[in-house]
């Protein structure tokens, strides 16, 4: 009986913590609440990518990550695509003489891509990804990015739902 009053203050001591338990998310349909992380991408991109999140209104987007079943991961990276190489030249001569010159250019081609991914937050599983080519105008690639990120959940969804 001395160690009944004990344990049972510990267990509700620790109620608290146990509510805070955050479990992993099987299907990213469980999430509720989203956190948008920038990894490398200017600002405005990232405001733009939020308010067409906001938009959509799947999630509600917190202010810290430790409030998110979900981290939603912008990135930015070039890809390299190929390259291109030109040469030109030229002679002249007369006789038994002759000069020329030649020209030769190289250069790569990079596309620069945006990435965002959807990632559980407490196991880090990524659930989906979507990318787009960077469009240097306002609202491009973010507009197109939410759009396609929404397309494969709507399309998950809709395959859970048979």
């Amino acid at each position: 009986m001395k160690l009944f009053l004990p344990t049972v203050i510990c267990c509700l001591l620790c109620l608290p913590l146990a509510a805070k338990e955050i479990r992993s998310l099987t299907d990213i349909s469980e999430a509720k609440t989203a956190y948008l992380v920038n990894q490398g991408t200017d600002l405005g991109t990232v405001d733009d990518v939020r308010e067409k999140l906001q938009e959509w209104g799947r999630w509600k987007l917190v202010s810290h990550p430790e409030e998110a079943d979900l981290l939603l991961i912008l990135s930015e990276q070039e890809i390299a695509a190929g390259s291109v190489s030109t040469a030109s030249g030229y002679a002249t001569g007369s006789g038994h003489y002759a000069t020329g010159s030649s020209t030769a250019i190289a250069a790569g081609i990079a596309i620069p891509k945006v990435f965002l991914s959807a990632v559980d937050r407490q196991s880090g599983n990524i659930f989906t990804f979507v990318s787009a080519v960077r469009r240097r105008h306002i609202g491009g690639s973010p507009a197109y990015l939410v759009s396609q990120l929404k397309g494969q959940i709507e399309k998950h969804e809709h395959r859970i739902e048979r």
